[in-house]
């Protein structure tokens, strides 16, 4: 598959190239609708180019909804990129929290412990006062006078005075880091407050991102269903200019048999095929490139891969060549379809016939005999082409069959087949 898409690829790039290079040519005359289709022709014309109208419409609406399904898919990635942020601050949020609150308990447990500490030293101070007052100064003025120096004195003097502080001041001493203490809780309450505030925002702008999410979801679900109904719809359009087509090969038939009828009745006996290999349709030495072969083939169209069977073979030729009639005959059709463009198609006898499409311009009419080897059109890129080239088909018994099967069409000796 990848193989034949590449030499799609290529084909279309020299027929680009082919066509750059004819559009260099003087230009041939182009005929008109008008002038080549009878009523039923230009029916079907009219059709298939409104079905075509109607399909390019098609298209354009899918093209704008997947235009729009790109962005909101966008959007969403980056919401989805959004929410997984904010969870993952609510997920460090809470862990803080959690810490602040085992800080706090730790704060309150220690504070608890000094207040215990304080108040026990507290009771011992006034133990002490309750003893002073009870047994009075005897105590220590005998340790007073058991002195034996001045300097004893004065240390017996500042023990006794230690001894009556020592509380106090272990007391104030545990007061300042109880105060420390609640300071720092103060600090670790007011951390904590301002943190449950940032997660209760985070709470808010999940709820909102996932809000905006859920209507974006559904959009993409509108958009993804509006393009099925359009898909549907352009699908609808194809069949229909499938059945136009399927009806215009019919009427190719009808046409061949109406002739062959015609000339049964004009003649004795049924015209013969002159005979003879067909004659390879453009100059072989400059247009020897077959772009695409009869058969399966692959390629892409309005943005979609598209597999169908080809009912003949592409020949490249540049805008305005000269194209041949393969073998002498009468012509049974010269006119126009939404598909070929202009086309020729050439009832040779004895059930052989040969079709020439996409052409620029027509050289013969419905009715007229011609020649093998006769100018009967000129190439182009009318119809559905995608570069000037000569689409061939040869018919036998009314179905189409691969022009190149052996011994039925002359090739070139330089012949290329692309594919």
């Amino acid at each position: 598959m990848k193989r034949n898409v590449f030499k799609k690829t290529v084909s279309l790039l020299l027929l680009f190239v082919f066509l750059f290079t004819a559009l260099l040519l003087p230009a041939s005359r182009v005929a008109t609708g008008e002038e080549y289709s009878d009523a039923t022709t230009k029916a079907y014309e009219e059709e298939l180019a409104r079905l075509r109208g109607e399909q390019d419409k098609v298209w354009a609406t899918l093209t704008s909804i997947r235009s729009r399904e790109g962005d909101v898919e966008e959007y969403i990635a980056s919401l989805k990129a959004q929410i997984a942020t904010t969870e993952d601050k609510l997920e460090v949020s809470e862990k803080l929290l959690a810490s602040l609150e085992a800080s706090i308990a730790s704060a309150n447990e220690s504070i608890g412990e000094k207040n215990a500490r304080i108040d026990e030293i507290y009771a011992n101070f006034l133990n002490s006062v309750r003893i002073s007052y009870e047994e009075g100064a005897a105590s220590y003025l005998e340790i007073l006078l058991d002195s034996r120096s001045l300097s004893d004195f004065l240390s017996r003097t500042e023990q006794v005075n230690s001894l009556l502080s020592y509380d106090l001041r272990l007391k104030e001493k545990l007061e300042a880091t109880r105060a420390s203490l609640e300071d720092d809780r103060a600090t670790l309450e007011e951390k904590y407050e301002k943190q449950k505030q940032y997660r209760e925002e985070l709470d808010v702008d999940r709820a909102k991102l996932n809000v905006l999410l859920e209507e974006q979801e559904t959009n993409i679900k509108n958009l993804q269903a509006s393009e099925a109904e359009a898909a549907a719809q352009y699908a609808k359009y194809q069949a229909e200019k499938e059945k136009v087509d399927a009806e215009m090969e019919a009427y190719i038939q009808q046409k061949l048999r109406e002739l062959e009828e015609q000339r049964r009745r004009e003649q004795e006996a049924a015209t013969q095929y002159v005979g003879g290999m067909l004659s390879w349709p453009v100059d072989g030495s400059l247009y020897h490139i077959i772009t695409s072969s009869y058969g399966q083939r692959t390629y892409l169209t309005y943005g979609y891969w598209t597999t169908d069977f080809h009912h003949g073979i592409d020949i490249n030729a540049g805008w305005g060549t000269d194209v041949h009639a393969a073998n002498a005959g009468t012509v049974a059709i010269a006119g126009w379809s939404d598909s070929y463009g202009y086309y020729v198609l050439i009832d040779h006898g004895g059930g052989y016939s040969t079709l020439y499409a996409h052409n620029s311009s027509l050289c013969v009419t419905a009715g007229q005999t011609v020649a093998r080897g006769q100018l009967i059109s000129y190439s182009g890129n009318t119809g559905w082409s995608f570069g000037a080239h000569l689409h061939f088909e040869v018919r036998y018994q009314g179905s189409r069959i691969d022009p190149l099967t052996p011994g039925l069409l002359a090739s070139p000796s330089n012949l290329i087949i692309m594919e």
